[in-house]
């Protein structure tokens, strides 16, 4: 028993050394990237937000929970990242390996390998073009500026901020498909700092174009939210309706310009885009909330 406790004892005192060594995600913080869809009409956000300590292949290390929406089960939402002596690692889930992401002692001219990537398995060649400093909140943090030597598809070129990271994502990605570039991140130290890349870490852009002239009259869309019929009130001649998910899917077309049946579609946020015979569109929010 006495071993045990000592042995217990011995593990807390390794992970809280370790656990204070960390500088990179503190526990609480959360990035905020845009997310494109499959619907070009229609951009999100993905975020990260790390969570707490815990112990994995002899490295105590920070659980990240992704929410994304691309991100399918929770095998792929679960992250885990820590750091040592200004170096970020990550878990490569597949082979069980901790893969250097960010080398923050690196000066211009260096040349270091990303030996593995969260999705492809490929090895990156980075090299550091540039250094210099941003003020964040009175806190002046080391950027780099980073140059992919071979296989630029992947985007990782351009700046990284000691303490957030990549300006396009948390990690490579490829050809840039769907993600970034980073619009938010904060944390209890560093504050909320902000890129500029949206009107708001968590705005989620429509670009239908909605006809606002003169001669259009006010639609009314009613009961919203919706168990089951919804009915449309206009003077607009409506050619076709649209729901779409709050992923930019296309979810069902109707064809009636006065009512619509929504009571076997699942509960949700949803986009209504009603196109009228002139080609104008007007585009408003629908809850459903059938069951």
């Amino acid at each position: 028993m006495k071993f045990s406790y000592l042995l217990l004892f011995v593990i807390c005192i390794v992970i809280t050394r370790n656990s204070s060594a960390q500088n990179w995600a503190p526990i609480g913080a959360i990035w905020t990237y845009t997310n494109g869809t499959v619907n070009p009409n229609f951009t999100t956000f993905s975020t990260f937000e790390s969570l707490r300590d815990t112990f994995i292949n002899g490295k105590a290390c920070r659980i990240m929970w992704q929410d994304a929406p691309f991100t399918i089960g929770s095998h792929s939402r679960w992250h885990y990242m820590y750091s040592d002596s200004n170096k970020v690692y990550f878990l490569n889930k597949d082979t069980s390996e901790w893969c250097l992401l960010y080398d923050f002692n690196a000066v211009p001219g260096d040349t270091f390998v990303l030996n593995c990537h969260i999705s492809f398995g490929d090895t990156i060649r980075v090299t550091i073009d540039s250094v210099g400093q941003i003020n964040v909140n009175g806190n002046t943090l080391k950027v780099q500026y980073y140059k992919i030597q071979a296989n630029p598809d992947y985007g990782f070129n351009g700046r990284v901020i000691q303490g957030i990271g990549y300006e396009r994502y948390m990690y490579p990605t490829y050809e840039n498909i769907f993600t970034g570039p980073l619009r938010c991140y904060e944390d209890t130290s560093l504050g909320l700092y902000e890129t500029g890349a949206a009107d708001s870490c968590n705005h989620e852009y429509y670009s239908f174009i909605e006809d606002n002239t003169a001669d259009v009259v006010d639609i009314g869309i009613f009961p919203n939210p919706s168990s089951g019929q919804v009915n449309i009130s206009t003077t607009k001649h409506i050619e076709k309706i649209e729901l779409y998910n709050s992923l930019g899917k296309l979810i069902k077309q109707f064809k009636s310009d006065s009512s619509i049946y929504v009571g076997n579609i699942a509960n949700g946020l949803y986009i209504l885009v009603l196109t009228g015979v002139d080609g104008s569109m007007i585009v408003k929010k629908l809850v459903i909330n059938s069951y």
